[in-house]
């Protein structure tokens, strides 16, 4: 499945994690992911220098994995990769 192995999203539970495997000439990528009844847009940016960076909502959490919650609203997730 495409959104697995290139765009990296992996589902267990109620939990996702993202470790795309793209193309280092794309800067950036967009997902609308559904979870029951919440919606997830998942900004992906691909930068050369720094630092790799997750937030859900504005806040910023440790690690790669985003705990989905069924709460009827729509969430903001941004995330920052850094090219190998």
């Amino acid at each position: 499945m495409i959104t697995e192995s290139f765009l990296g999203l992996r589902k267990k539970g109620n939990k996702i994690e993202i470790i795309p495997c793209i193309p280092k000439e794309w800067a950036s990528y967009t997902i609308h992911y559904r979870y029951k009844s919440s919606m997830y847009h998942i900004q992906v940016t691909q930068i050369l220098h720094g630092e790799p960076m997750l937030k859900v909502d504005g806040v910023r959490q440790e690690g790669r994995k985003i705990t989905l919650a069924d709460d009827e609203r729509e969430h903001q997730v941004q995330i920052v990769i850094v090219s190998s």
